[in-house]
């Protein structure tokens, strides 16, 4: 299946049991996106779980904006990786959900718990805009899997992303046109990132011919300073 739309080419070939894949090529310098299934145990938004698949560099003083922190499986995740950071802000907005976070976060031991931020509120316009809440940190990633509003969020920490140049990894599966709309606003809002799509396991099966769905993607926009070159998976 090929598809044109405003520059980019999407080519999506399923061959293959098992496999997902998924490329959009563009001329443009610095847009790079090759996607393929990962090993079922790397877990999405990181991609640095192996020397082999390592796309960026993590240092002591990572600030980590978590939005959907649904009960705190990206927390978790992040620290049973042992990663190093200075910060986590995990952003969940469902009330009932975000106590799930707390009672999740409470069980860390203190030295860990005290470096863990709660914010229990929809990240979007105004007030509650990236830009707004989080002016006074300097953010070195964020990560977003909010149910197909990533695009709207991303346009209200357009200051933010220029002021810290995050990496930022972000869930593209949620509408058929995040594949295109999402890699198209960091290309026309930020310079010098490098663009890649990765697939990875998904937990939901199609009953009828027992593959796996075609989610847990995410756009990976990685500052060109923080990019690893000799990455084996783009």
């Amino acid at each position: 299946l090929a598809l044109k739309k405003e520059g980019f080419h999407i080519c999506i070939d399923t061959s293959g049991v098992g496999k997902d894949y998924l490329k959009l090529i563009d001329l443009v310098d610095l847009f790079i996106v090759d996607v393929k299934s990962l090993y079922p145990e790397e877990y999405k938004y990181w991609g640095i779980d192996s020397e082999e698949s390592r796309m960026f560099e993590l240092t002591e003083n990572e600030v980590l904006l978590n939005l959907g922190g649904c009960c705190g499986d990206t927390v978790f995740q992040y620290l049973k990786g042992n990663y190093p950071f200075k910060k986590i802000i995990t952003v969940e907005g469902d009330e009932t959900t975000a106590e799930y976070l707390k009672r999740s976060i409470n069980l860390l031991e203190d030295s860990v718990r005290e470096k863990i931020q709660i914010d229990c509120c929809f990240v979007g316009a105004g007030e509650n805009s990236i830009d707004n809440k989080y002016a006074d940190e300097k953010i070195t990633i964020i990560n977003m899997d909010i149910e197909g509003v990533e695009l709207e969020v991303l346009q209200t920490g357009i200051n933010v992303i220029k002021r810290d140049r995050p990496v930022l990894a972000i869930c593209a599966y949620h509408k058929k046109e995040d594949l295109i709309e999402l890699p198209k606003f960091v290309m026309d809002n930020f310079e010098n990132y490098v663009i890649t799509i990765r697939k990875y396991p998904s937990f939901y099966w199609n009953e009828f011919d027992g593959i796996q769905q075609i989610n847990e993607l995410v756009m990976y926009a990685i500052p060109v300073e923080r990019y690893v070159q000799n990455c084996t998976y783009k």
